[in-house]
């Protein structure tokens, strides 16, 4: 059978040619749907993703704030204690004069009380002499 002049089996391979190509249309057009359900699914991605970006940034500047604030008054809090703790070694140093001079003073009370003591067997000496003395006469 002679169809437009071509034989047969040529006409059979241009068909096979053809649908060879409608199937391999169809899958190039199956990959074009997928990858543009893939880009709808990355600018939906992208689109998170900015909004997070936007958040963290709106808190990392929240928080930035907040240390503005709040380094003012640690600082003034460390500065404050620096002044106590100067202070504190100060009446340390206080305390430690006084320690000495006490321990000073509780010296010079012992050797008062030792020369009284001597004084009190001299006298008690010299009154056991004079007595003794005077009962011996």
């Amino acid at each position: 059978m002679n169809t437009n002049g071509q034989p047969p089996d040529r006409i059979e391979r241009v068909e096979r040619v053809l649908e060879a190509l409608v199937q391999q249309f169809g899958n190039q057009l199956d990959l074009l749907a997928e990858l543009r359900t893939g880009q709808v699914v990355l600018n939906q991605q992208l689109t998170q993703t900015l909004q997070h970006l936007a958040a963290t940034g709106s808190v990392v500047e929240q928080m930035a704030n907040i240390l503005g604030q709040i380094l003012p008054v640690m600082q003034n809090m460390q500065q404050q204690m620096l002044t106590q703790q100067d202070q504190m070694l100060t009446q340390q140093d206080q305390m430690l004069t006084q320690q000495g001079q006490i321990f000073a003073q509780q010296e010079q009370l012992q050797r008062h009380q030792e020369r009284i003591e001597d004084l009190y067997r001299a006298q008690g000496h010299i009154l056991r002499r004079l007595f003794g003395e005077e009962q011996g006469s």
